[in-house]
């Protein structure tokens, strides 16, 4: 019976290998394809590539076995009726239960296989395929600050950005409140600034004003790909002196008079009210370990 059972694996084992490695290629290709904007996002280069689908094949087997196991026996059952093998064996005097024993022994075999994978294997090589799509990632450097502002109390701006690279003057979703000559306020919001040439240039770039006879919401008045300021005289030394200190909110200005007490719930614009539970969460979260804290109040306009 040894001879039987070694014919009935070959003949099983083979299309089965075929299988695999035809969902293999297959699933290569589309998924490589699928995801080829998303890989160069991440800027991977070829090694990459080739490591990151090596380690994301235990994860593919686990899902694919059971249907390539399935067509290589439906294959192999056919393959046997077709040739009359089947009646042969039989007429031999196997029966059916013990033609199944190889098959039924594939079956277990794979089972235990794909526990063993699913629970020890396919959580590391996840990991570790997660890790190299994001390896060429920039991270961030010592040289670049954190979430940071800038009082300009002479040119009544006050600025606040995400990050900031000094060697660069290159700041990372920037925000700058402008008190203008007039009185209105102007808001400019980009995803990037950097200094070229002595001028600030913001891409990206929104701009909205709130003027002084309406409390009402922001107006957009101008939104740019790339905005060039040349009135913004903010120099990357005065902002260097400012790194460090963590930025809580701005506050807008009112400039309806009729409003004598500027209470959140008491007549006010509402980016009056956001800005203050802007300022509340912030300084619940900067509270949230021991010890003592200072907070400095500024104004960018004269007897505010």
């Amino acid at each position: 019976m040894r001879l039987l059972d070694r014919y009935l694996l070959r003949e099983l084992l083979v299309p089965l290998g075929y299988c695999l490695s035809g969902f293999l290629v297959f699933w290569l290709a589309f998924d490589l394809f699928s995801e080829m904007g998303q890989l160069q996002d991440q800027k991977l280069r070829g090694g990459d590539i080739l490591q990151y689908y090596l380690a994301r094949i235990p994860e593919f087997i686990v899902v694919v076995i059971p249907i390539a196991l399935l067509l290589a026996l439906l294959y192999t059952l056919t393959n046997h009726a077709r040739h009359h093998e089947l009646t042969a064996i039989r007429a031999a005097g196997v029966s059916v239960w013990r033609l199944c024993v190889p098959y039924l022994g594939v079956g277990l075999a794979g089972t235990f296989f794909l526990f063993a994978l699913n629970e020890f294997c396919v959580p590391r090589t996840s990991e570790r395929a997660e890790r190299i799509f994001n390896r060429r990632l920039d991270r961030p450097k010592k040289s670049v600050a954190p979430s940071s502002g800038l009082a300009n109390l002479r040119e009544k701006r006050i600025w606040f950005f995400e990050r900031y690279n000094p060697r660069t003057s290159e700041m990372l979703n920037p925000q700058v409140l402008w008190t203008l000559p007039i009185g209105s306020e102007l808001w400019l919001l980009a995803t990037r600034a950097v200094r070229i040439n002595g001028i600030w240039t913001f891409y990206n770039a929104r701009e909205f004003t709130a003027t002084a006879d309406t409390n009402s919401m922001l107006a957009p008045a101008i939104q740019t790909n790339v905005l060039v300021m040349p009135q913004f005289r903010e120099t990357p030394e005065e902002i260097q002196t400012h790194l460090g200190l963590p930025f809580l909110g701005m506050v807008p200005a009112l400039f309806d008079h009729a409003v004598g007490d500027p209470l959140i719930n008491n007549g006010v614009p509402p980016n009056f009210v956001e800005s203050f539970r802007a300022i509340r969460t912030n300084l619940l979260f900067s509270s949230s370990q021991p010890g003592g804290r200072t907070v400095a109040i500024t104004s960018s306009a004269l007897r505010s």
